[in-house]
């Protein structure tokens, strides 16, 4: 069995870490495939491109005709759209669009999208993708979208319509992996698609689907012995299995009285589970927030790191393991005369996300954002007077302390000759800090951050990074390492090698842009393929009508649809 985070961020690093950034064949459009009989990198961590296309162009198609999720998502993001800098033709730049992005998931879903940081976007100084590639890593997937829906679009730069475009595209294909992983699951289980499941069945499917999405087993290499004692060794050395495993269990219960559930119903819970996940990690988040700000050496936004230990709780994954000086690394830490620990930097860090088996990582809520959210509404344009902020802030709802007269100044100090304030500037962010010590990150002087915390930090361009690769890989290889520190640390114990994942074969281009699709598994070898659950997902988001033409001599593929069509498919035409 493979984890499929620790093959990319270990290839990645070593990598880059060998490379000459001003070699010729590095910033030359990559031609080459490498050709070997097994994959460097988990199926987890590859994005179809024809598949990722097949979705983008039916979400453009859609937007055209204002569709009801379009316009729902144009509804949601309109504020933090209007607030945002705009470009001369007074349009989202790409990187404003990621801040957009980023800020529309993480308020609802709680997700940090893999790639979508400015780091995730320097591989393009230097590489590109060719037409006819088949499939490319999740963390260059978002920069290569934009660029792609752009062209689909017509447009250089991104309007309303366009960055929710980007997002239903997000949310389509995200979607499209549940269905292809509970299909792969049944699959492997030996398990006829159609039909009820019985309660040990469905029991079954559902811990196989959180052994692939929490803990990052690959469904594609494994067999029905495998699962099974793939659970046993989770039960032996993750602490948080059997309360994660009972969460998703007691979801099912919410939702259904009855045993059997049919492949629909499935669908449902997992969906569920996977709008609920983020609540579930939050218990952790306030569990790591009340132990630094009890610790002796708390003051105002910060604790000496030195008193950091790591917080542990029966059921739960253990916390703040990290060593100290990977803390720095992630902008966790600030020094004047000891190393301190800023709590809402570490809490808002990549540090405290759970990383999974799709396009996203689930991270702690971010209380800054909802107040810049506040203010954003408020303001409704990129720049406000000193003034008007000073009687937004003063009016925010909860118990925010009134604001001082040198906090005032403060925020009168920053504004420009006009008098003007830039929303989401460094030096605001810097002033919300002060203001908000607990809920706001303090911002970094240095540029182009791998875990970036504030507006301003999102929206780095990168552009003058004299090493990008270099610093594409140490934006992978911090996950790596988050990843290890967490769901990820049951492996190497299973392994009896803590530093299993280190030694790594020399890395190929191919290694994160691949011509050369590997041949199908078991899973992916039956006659229902993922890339028809695809035009399912598609079909049922557009045009319903796709689903009466679609036909099957075996009846299979129409076993699914009608289940699950009837479940959650349903719900979301």
């Amino acid at each position: 069995m493979h984890l499929s985070l620790i093959a990319l961020l270990s290839l990645m690093s070593q990598w880059c870490a060998n490379a000459d950034p001003t070699n010729g064949f590095l910033r030359q459009t990559i031609k080459e495939t490498v050709e070997r009989s097994t994959p460097k990198l988990n199926e987890h961590e590859w994005a179809d491109i024809e598949k990722v296309l097949l979705v983008l162009r039916s979400e453009v198609n859609a937007s055209s005709g204002n569709g009801r999720k379009i316009s729902k998502i144009k509804d949601l993001v309109k504020p933090i759209y209007t607030a945002m800098p705009k470009t001369k033709d007074g349009l989202l730049s790409k990187e404003t669009a990621r801040y957009a992005m980023h800020r529309y998931f993480t308020e609802f879903h709680g997700w940090s999208i893999k790639g979508l940081q400015p780091a995730g976007a320097a591989w393009q100084q230097v590489m590109t993708v060719e037409d006819g590639t088949d499939e490319l890593n999740k963390y260059m997937l978002p920069a290569y979208l934009q660029d792609v829906a752009l062209v689909e679009m017509k447009m250089s730069n991104f309007d309303l319509n366009g960055l929710a475009v980007l997002i239903s595209t997000y949310e389509h294909i995200d979607y499209n992996t549940l269905l292809s992983t509970l299909y792969s699951i049944i699959t492997t289980l030996d398990m006829q698609t159609g039909g009820d499941k019985t309660e040990d069945e469905v029991r079954e499917i559902l811990e196989a689907y959180l052994m692939i999405y929490a803990y990052g087993v690959d469904i594609d290499t494994v067999n029905r012995d495998d699962i099974r004692n793939t659970k046993t060794q989770l039960q032996q050395n993750q602490p948080d299995w059997q309360s994660l495993s009972a969460f998703i269990w007691d979801i099912k219960k919410q939702m259904f009285a009855k045993s059997e559930l049919n492949f629909g119903e499935i669908v449902q819970v997992v969906n569920a589970f996977g709008d609920k996940y983020a609540q579930w990690h939050e218990q952790d988040c306030t569990r790591a927030h009340n132990y630094l700000v009890g610790l002796s050496s708390f003051n105002f936004s910060s604790t000496l790191l030195q008193d950091v230990n790591v917080s542990t709780a029966e059921g739960r994954r253990d916390l703040l393991t990290e060593k100290k000086g990977f803390m720095k690394k992630i902008g966790a830490v600030f020094a004047d005369t000891r190393h301190r620990l800023v709590i809402p930097n570490y809490l808002n860090s990549q540090s405290m996300c759970l990383v999974t088996a799709s396009f996203h990582s689930v991270c702690c809520m971010n209380k800054c954002n909802a107040i810049y959210a506040k203010l954003e509404e408020g303001v409704g344009a990129p720049v406000s007077k000193a003034e008007d902020l000073h009687s937004l802030v003063s009016h925010l709802p909860g118990n925010s302390p009134k604001m001082s007269e040198e906090s005032f100044k403060a925020l009168q100090d920053i504004a420009d000759e006009e008098g003007l304030i830039q929303l989401h500037s460094h030096s605001f962010a810097a002033w919300m800090h002060q203001r908000f010590p607990l809920e706001c990150p303090q911002p970094h002087f240095k540029s182009h951050l791998t875990d970036p915390k504030t507006p301003d930090e999102w929206m780095d361009t990168c552009e003058d990074e004299d090493e990008p690769l270099a610093l594409f890989a140490r934006f992978v290889a911090e996950l790596r390492t988050i990843w290890s520190l967490s769901m990820g640390r049951w492996l190497q114990e299973l392994h009896g090698n803590q530093s299993s994942f280190e030694a790594q074969p020399e890395i190929n281009p191919d290694d994160v842009i691949r011509k050369t699709k590997t041949q199908p598994t078991k899973a992916r070898s039956s006659p229902v393929h993922w890339y028809f659950l695809t035009l399912i997902a598609s079909a049922c988001f557009s045009i319903r009508s796709v689903y009466k033409a679609i036909k099957c001599s075996k009846g299979g593929l129409a076993a699914v649809l009608d289940e699950a069509v009837d479940g959650e498919l349903k719900a979301r035409v």
